[in-house]
């Protein structure tokens, strides 16, 4: 195993990619507190999956013998695909309606343009 991982560390998929504090936890608030900071902690809780399956990729990748390739290949392109379809809601449904709630078509245009970065670099993990 990678020792720059810590000891107390490698046996969660909490690291080397820092998960995000969600709103709710920082405010310590708990219940329904309004649309928007649900929303936004629930995106840090769905964010935080794919930051988990990419950190479990990381830190078993070192541990996987060879009988287990093919699986641990699988896996691997699972949450690729979770991640694309993921980036994909977000552009088509999900960025268009924030947009029109708030009337500023374009806001969230630099997100659209990290999806598309962070394509470019998961599409050279998919080959």
């Amino acid at each position: 195993m990678n020792d720059s991982v810590p000891a107390e560390l490698r046996q969660w998929a909490d690291a080397p990619y820092s998960l995000i504090e969600t709103p709710k936890y920082k405010a310590g608030k708990t219940g329904y507190t309004d649309p928007y900071m649900e929303t936004a902690s629930t995106m840090c809780v769905v964010h935080n999956s794919l930051l988990r399956g990419l950190n479990s990729i990381y830190v078993q990748g070192p541990n996987i013998q060879p009988a287990d390739y093919a699986d641990f290949i699988g896996y691997s392109l699972c949450w690729h695909s979770v991640v694309h379809e993921h980036h994909t809601s977000e552009e088509d449904q999900f960025f268009p309606a924030i947009e029109e709630a708030v009337g500023e078509k374009g806001l969230l245009g630099s997100n659209v343009l990290q999806h598309s970065k962070e394509d470019d670099i998961l599409n050279i993990f998919l080959s």
